[in-house]
């Protein structure tokens, strides 16, 4: 046990530190001129002196901020020591759970002068670096930073953290001495030569003072860490150091990536760990591969560190394998071997097969079956945004978080893009972090902030495009033009049989360039059967590649070419199958119509488009199929002004969006105009002609203008029949409408007889298994059900919604369209659960693919109250008629037969509840609507004119 003037001398070295904010903690004398103190206590000092306190001398000295480690809250001070016979601490890595510990603060509340403590060593923590544990000390805030006195040893075993951190719960937290040794190197020599010649302290010590210690640090030629903080890398960490100290160590380990993905980075924030735990305690050598000459630089390693003396006469091999033989100390050795580009340059130069030397390599390349390795992946979004912040300050990070991500994004979480990017910000405190992703996507690698190396980085590379370029130098010309190839399509996983079929070259060579060459290298990635992926960085530097590649505008007219041809191929209803099928080609198609449309020749210039919306469209994407069929029409506008006939042809599908969309009004002006352009250049006869009248004739149907819609939906019809004859799709399509629309008229017989025929014919000329099929199938139950048909209806219902399931999927408008009929039918059988069951499915569908606004989510508004009313659930339901009459009429206009229908069923609804004046007035108000819109023969203004009679003879009883 040390005696009490250790105590005393401890109580020498310690001293008070306050900041001009009146923050204050504790520190030591560690050398001559220099103190210790926590990171997060001088943290706001911003270059200001820091007050010394000294043995109650408030202005002993002033003190600076000569280094710092936020990571490990480790700090040295340096200051002008106004005495020359000042003690310094005894610094030593020894400690044992359950040891003693003394040590001497200023807490920040209470005694002024300074207090001791004295808790117990717990243990150390399972963190990175590890944290010491204390116990059953009565610690403060202010005293971080005080020496922690092993009084086993009678040295300094660590500095105290304290409450700043999490390890507080049993007294308090501290940082282990080899943390601080591992950070501050220069104290090794600074301790030595001071003790040496000041022999206060191993006074105290006693002869019989423990065995021996342990050396400070085990030999190593580490490289310092330019990283400001370590993230993202815990499972990795962890994963690494079990297959090196725990499976085989006699094997090889490689840690494996893309150039910038951090492989340099792992390996030495592992080395810089394990280093303060002393795992290898016989030596930690790093060795440069690229460059250097590997057996070089061992033999000068144990020459400097070792003290070896291989013979000179020996060659380079032999020298080498003197020093493994030879290794002086005992324990475990670590030799790790820096950007291995060629392994049979280094092979020759391994330690032997031993258990206690354990090799790392890190490389680009797959090295071989024998060596196990350990490939790391980009970054995740949270850890990304970690690093970035670590650089900038989270304060910049939060406050734009949308564009934080977006940057992390554009960078493919790259911890080198990252880096470099929050270093170039660092230097830029006005600008936004939208600026600086503006910046990146107008000049990609050419942007200065990829393009600022700093000299305290660990990345070796000058720029993010110089760590591609040392792979691309590797790469053959065969491998070269596969990744032009691979540069035209999207940041997503591209079909290997795109490739296959487009590059004319045999499969065999192919697949050896991709793997031999370029997942090799790092430079591509397999995401999955048949798929693979370039990251975005990679991306943008083959084609930086590409722009200087004689045969570029050749690669990419026949990239586009092909993929014009995929978009050809997407059917205007497709099924769930289709679109599965299809699916893997809509990014490459996106970025053919937005980054190569200068590619495209004119007969293929809307085919992207057009396919992009098509895929959409079939699966109630209305918002997104619109946005691409408008961009279509903007670029033929601009490209193709004399081919108005393709422009027709775009405005046709972007009229039919309109539609979709409940947007009624805008659809009947544009299929006018589409109209009035076809007729200028097509016969009247024209199939093209009689197309937009039947859709024009749908605009008009659904505006409740029946009279209009009906003498435009006979015309179409008869010209299509002329054209196709009866057994055609389009004719198919056109009876569906005209019977619609004069089921709406109440001219039953008619309609029938279109219903039956337009499913039967569909039939022939489709297919069963078509979706155009289940939608008449659907149509014609709703007629039945129209004409209290129930026990016809029901089965084409089921049968409808089973085929829509099957062909298009759980969310598709079709789907929506038929649980709400057959949810109405059951409220007829008074099938109350199965309605609600239904009808909630329905609108749930309606407002994803719809959103809030729309008919036809008023429609299953609507629904659902009809429901509630047949059940007496007249407050639920009231509130649901409301909100969809308030729809409606926003949505459809005052004048719309489906108004008059709301209005008629909270017309319904205040009879049953006794509020007859406001029934009144709305079946009055819904009457006018019917009989200006559909006439008074109509049978729905039948219906409501018998409401009303019925209403005011029960008011006069």
């Amino acid at each position: 046990m040390p005696n009490s003037k250790l105590y005393d001398l401890l109580y020498q070295c310690s001293v008070k530190l306050s900041l001009p904010d009146g923050t204050c903690g504790t520190g030591f004398f560690v050398a001559p001129g220099y103190l210790l103190t926590c990171e997060h206590v001088v943290r706001h000092a911003n270059n200001s002196p820091i007050q010394v306190r000294w043995q109650q001398q408030d202005n002993f000295a002033k003190a600076y901020v000569e280094e710092a480690f936020e990571e490990y809250d480790i700090a040295l001070l340096r200051f002008v020591s106004p005495s020359e016979d000042l003690p310094c601490v005894y610094l030593s890595d020894e400690l044992d759970v359950g040891d003693e510990i003394y040590l001497f603060g200023y807490p920040d509340t209470e005694y002024e002068n300074g207090r001791p403590v004295t808790p117990k060593f717990e243990g150390f923590t399972g963190d990175f670096p590890p944290f010491i544990m204390l116990e059953q000390g009565q610690l403060q805030p202010g005293m971080s930073g005080a020496a922690l006195l092993n009084q086993s040893t009678g040295k300094v075993c660590g500095m105290l953290k304290f409450t700043r951190d999490k390890f507080t719960d049993m007294g308090g937290g501290g940082i282990k001495t080899a943390v601080i040794l591992q950070q501050f190197p220069n104290l090794v020599q600074l301790q030595k030569e001071f003790h040496q010649r000041d022999n206060r302290w191993q006074n105290h010590l006693g002869p019989s003072n423990i065995p021996p210690q342990k050396p400070l640090l085990c030999p190593n030629n580490l490289p310092r860490s330019g990283t400001v903080k370590f993230v993202g890398r815990e499972s990795e960490f962890t994963t690494l150091h079990t297959q090196l100290y725990h499976a085989g160590r006699s094997s090889l380990t490689a840690i494996q990536g893309m150039g910038g993905v951090g492989k340099t980075e792992l390996a030495l924030q592992y080395a810089r760990y394990h280093l303060s735990q002393q795992t290898y305690s016989a030596g930690i050598c790093w060795f440069q591969a690229k460059e250097q000459n590997v057996g070089a630089e061992i033999v000068n390693f144990a020459e400097a560190q070792l003290g070896l003396e291989p013979l000179k006469n020996l060659d380079l091999h032999d020298q080498v394998q003197f020093c493994w033989r030879n290794w002086p100390i005992p324990g475990n050795i670590l030799i790790i071997i820096d950007d291995v580009t060629d392994y049979a340059t280094i092979k020759p130069y391994l330690p032997p097969q031993e258990s206690r030397f354990v090799v790392l390599l890190t490389t680009r390349l797959q090295l071989g079956a024998s060596i196990h390795t350990l490939l790391i992946d980009l970054l995740s979004q949270e850890a990304s945004l970690d690093l970035i912040s670590s650089l900038i300050g989270s304060e910049r990070v939060t406050g734009d978080i949308e564009a934080a991500q977006a940057l992390c994004h554009w960078l493919g979480y790259l911890p080198l893009g990252l880096e470099l990017v929050g270093r170039f910000l660092i230097r830029k405190p006005d600008w936004t972090l939208s600026k600086m992703r503006q910046k990146l996507k107008e000049q990609c690698l050419d942007a200065r902030a990829l393009n600022k190396h700093e000299a305290d980085m660990t990345a070796i590379h000058k720029s993010a495009a110089a760590a591609f370029e040392l792979s691309w130098q590797t790469l053959n010309k065969d491998e070269q033009k596969l990744a032009y190839h691979l540069s035209l399509f999207a940041l997503a996983p591209i079909p290997w049989s795109f490739i296959e079929a487009w590059s004319g070259e045999d499969e065999d060579d192919l697949e050896d360039w991709r793997d031999d060459g370029l997942i090799n290298r790092s430079l591509l990635t397999r995401v999955g059967r048949g798929r693979y992926q370039l990251h975005q960085l990679v991306r943008e530097y083959f084609r930086s590649k590409l722009d200087n590649w004689p045969e570029a505008n050749k690669v990419k007219q026949n990239f586009c070419q092909n993929m014009a041809q995929i978009a050809q191929e997407v059917p205007q209803i497709p099924t769930r199958e289709q679109i599965s099928n299809i699916a893997p080609a809509i990014p490459h198609l996106a970025e053919v119509a937005t980054t190569w449309l200068g590619s495209l020749n004119d007969e293929n210039l809307i085919w992207p488009f057009v396919g992009l919306g098509r895929f959409y469209e079939g699966q109630g994407f209305y918002r997104e199929a619109r946005t691409w069929y408008e961009n279509c029409d903007r670029v033929v506008n601009h490209k193709l002004q004399g081919s108005p006939q393709i422009i027709a042809s775009i405005q046709g599908h972007l009229a039919r969006m309109f539609q979709f969309q409940g947007q009624y009004v805008e659809s009947e002006k544009l299929y006018e105009q589409i109209l009035e352009t076809q007729k200028k250049y097509l016969h009247e006869t024209s199939p093209d002609i009689a197309e937009t009248l039947n859709d024009l004739g749908v605009a008009l149907y659904n505006q409740g203008k029946y009279n209009e819609a009906e003498q435009i939906l006979d015309k179409a019809l008869e010209s299509l029949i002329k054209t196709y004859g009866e057994c055609h799709p389009k004719v198919v399509e056109a009876k569906s409408n005209l019977a619609m629309l004069l089921s709406s008229q109440g001219k039953y017989l008619e309609a029938e007889k279109l219903f039956i025929q337009a499913l039967e014919i569909g039939k022939q000329c489709l297919g069963e298994q078509h979706p155009r099929v289940a939608t008449y199938m659907g149509n014609l139950a709703l007629f039945y059900k129209s004409q209290d048909e129930v026990e016809k209806a029901e089965p084409l219902y089921v049968e409808a919604l089973t085929r829509y399931r099957k062909l298009l999927g759980e969310e598709h408008p079709s789907l929506a369209e038929a649980l709400n009929n057959l949810g109405m039918l059951y409220i007829r059988q008074e099938n109350y659960s199965a309605s609600e069951e239904l009808l909630t499915e329905a609108l749930e569908i309606q407002q994803k693919i719809y959103g809030e606004e729309h008919p036809n989510v008023a429609t299953g508004i609507n629904n659902i109250a009809y429901l509630y009313d047949f059940q007496n659930r007249f407050g639920e339901a009231e509130q649901l008629y409301i909100k969809a009459l308030e729809m409606r009429r926003q949505l459809l206009g005052e004048e719309h037969p489906q108004v008059a229908i709301s209005l008629n069923n909270l017309a319904k609804l205040y009879s049953l509840t006794s509020r007859y004046s406001d029934a009144k007035n709305l079946y009055q108000k819904a009457l006018e609507i019917l009989k200006s819109s559909l006439g008074g023969n109509h049978p729905l203004t039948i219906r409501v004119e018998d409401n009303l009679t019925k209403l005011t003879t029960a008011i006069q009883k």
